[in-house]
C-alpha cells in the first residue's frame, strides 16, 4: 500500500509537472534552414557549429539509444519545432557527424574529416539504414563518388572521380 501511494505521488508529481510544448511551424522552418545552411558547408568549424546548433535548441542531452557509436552521441533538440539533431563529437568538441530529423523522420546526415572538411552526404534512418543519394568527398573538397542507397545497400549508378575531378569510373549496381 505505501509504495502504491509513493509510485502514485511520483507519477502524479511528473506528469503534472511536464510542460506541454506548442509546436511551432515557424521554429521548425527556422531550424530546417539551420540544417540546410549547415549541411552546404563544404568545411565546417565544429566549435562555430556546435554554437550554432545549441543556441537553436531548447534541450541537450546524450543519446541513450542502443549504439555502436564511442562516445555516444548528443541530441539538440528544439521541442517546438519537433526537430533535432544528433551530433557525434570525437574528440569532445571535434564533430565527425551531425544528423538532423524533422518529426522523427531524418532529413539529412553528414560525416566530416578530422579537418572539418565534408567526407559524406547522406539519409540515413533513426536505424541507421541509408536511403536515398548521397555524395562521397576527397579530403581536398573535390567529389569523390554519387550514388544511391536502398535499404543500406547500393542501388543504380555510382559515378566515381579522382581527387582532380576527373571521372574514374561508372557502375550500375543493376547489373550486378
Amino acid at each position: 500500500m505505501k509504495k502504491t501511494i509513493t509510485l502514485s505521488i511520483l507519477l502524479f508529481t511528473f506528469f503534472s509537472c511536464k510542460k506541454e510544448v506548442q509546436f511551432d511551424l515557424k521554429k521548425q522552418n527556422q531550424m530546417i534552414e539551420l540544417s540546410e545552411k549547415i549541411f552546404a558547408y563544404k568545411k565546417i568549424d565544429s566549435k562555430e557549429i556546435l554554437k550554432l546548433i545549441e543556441k537553436n535548441s531548447t534541450e541537450i542531452f546524450e543519446d541513450t539509444s542502443k549504439t555502436d557509436f564511442t562516445p555516444r552521441p548528443y541530441i539538440y533538440s528544439n521541442l517546438a519545432g519537433k526537430t533535432f539533431f544528433k551530433v557525434y563529437e570525437k574528440p569532445k568538441g571535434t564533430i565527425f557527424a551531425i544528423s538532423f530529423f524533422k518529426n522523427n523522420s531524418e532529413i539529412n546526415t553528414a560525416e566530416y574529416f578530422d579537418n572539418g572538411q565534408i567526407q559524406c552526404l547522406f539519409k540515413i534512418n533513426k536505424k541507421g539504414i541509408k536511403n536515398g543519394k548521397f555524395n562521397c568527398f576527397h579530403r581536398n573538397g573535390k567529389i569523390r563518388k554519387s550514388g544511391e542507397y536502398l535499404n543500406d545497400k547500393e542501388i543504380g549508378l555510382e559515378i566515381g572521380y579522382d581527387s582532380i575531378g576527373n571521372k574514374t569510373h561508372e557502375f550500375d549496381y543493376e547489373t550486378m
